[in-house]
């Protein structure tokens, strides 16, 4: 059909590209298309996630504010307190780039695959009407002597290989249009990953912001103190050596008095 262009005939009276056809008939792109509802399935899931973990941190900072002494209670500055709102800007804005990706993923070279197929195609069909010539050739010549009967079946069988290795090439570049396909959806894939990973990591730190936030009346209480108890350890170490350096001094000087 290749040949004769029948194939393009039949083609276009399918109503399209057989290649597109088959893709659609198999379904190939369901799940490329159906990318965008499972990465929208992220934000709500990491808002849930950080809500309830917020709101456990807040009861937690709470309790242990309600358990402090009250001169030390009163040192609290700032409401202990859940967010009022809360932002998945960070994995809404790279859905345009996400989608242009996945758009990318689904066009298919139609033309160029279906060209190389028929090139294929014609190069198979080629080598083999010239190894059909060759073989007439070789039965109208019979080639057979005396001395090499079989010369002639010899030839035919060797024909017939170059033939089957001939029908080899057309799986081979198959093969090949298929490998190559998969490394360009693999780049896809491999950027796809990465802009959704860069998003929810932004994402994620956004989500550890609002728990340090949630619970800074607490922290900067703990930091306050933890500081103001650095301090006067400091400076009780400090006086025990001053003290431990006068009763040095000390019986230093008893010994001078003993001695005088």
């Amino acid at each position: 059909m290749e040949l004769f262009g029948l194939t393009g005939l039949a083609r276009r009276a399918a109503g399209g590209s057989y290649t597109k056809l088959e893709f659609e008939k198999r379904k190939v792109f369901d799940p490329i298309r159906g990318l965008a509802e499972t990465t929208d399935k992220l934000g709500p899931r990491l808002e849930g996630r950080d809500v309830q973990d917020i709101d456990d941190l807040v009861k937690y900072a709470k309790r242990e504010i309600a358990g402090l002494p009250e001169n030390i209670r009163e040192k609290v500055i700032g409401n202990v307190q859940a967010p009022l709102s809360y932002d998945r800007s960070a994995l809404k804005k790279p859905r345009a780039e996400l989608d242009e990706i996945a758009d990318q993923a689904m066009v298919m070279e139609t033309e160029a695959l279906e060209r190389a197929v028929r090139n294929a195609a014609l190069y198979l069909a080629g080598w083999v009407t010239l190894l059909l010539i060759v073989a007439v050739f070789v039965i109208a010549w019979s080639p057979s002597t005396p001395e090499m009967p079989a010369l002639t079946v010899v030839l035919l069988v060797l024909l017939l290989i170059l033939a089957v290795i001939g029908m080899l090439f057309l799986p081979l570049r198959g093969r090949m249009l298929r490998n190559r396909y998969i490394e360009r959806i693999d780049k896809l894939k491999t950027r796809y990953i990465e802009v959704l990973g860069k998003a929810a990591a932004e994402q994620i730190e956004y989500g550890m912001r609002l728990r340090r936030e949630a619970v800074a009346p607490l922290t900067r209480l703990i930091e306050a103190q933890t500081r103001i108890q650095t301090e006067q350890m400091n400076q009780l170490q400090a006086a025990q050596q001053e003290i431990m350096q006068i009763e040095v001094d000390l019986a230093a000087l008893g010994k001078t008095g003993l001695r005088g």
